[in-house]
């Protein structure tokens, strides 16, 4: 029962830091052009 996804998720830290810091940026940009509107 090996799940690749899951166990390359913790292999690949940086990676995943590198996925997070981008999905916070999108995230505050989001806010960001809701609050000019």
């Amino acid at each position: 029962m090996n799940k690749p996804g899951l166990t390359n998720l913790l292999l690949n830290e940086e990676e995943f830091s590198i996925l997070n810091s981008i999905i916070l940026c999108l995230l505050s940009i989001d806010v960001k052009r809701k609050s000019i509107t």
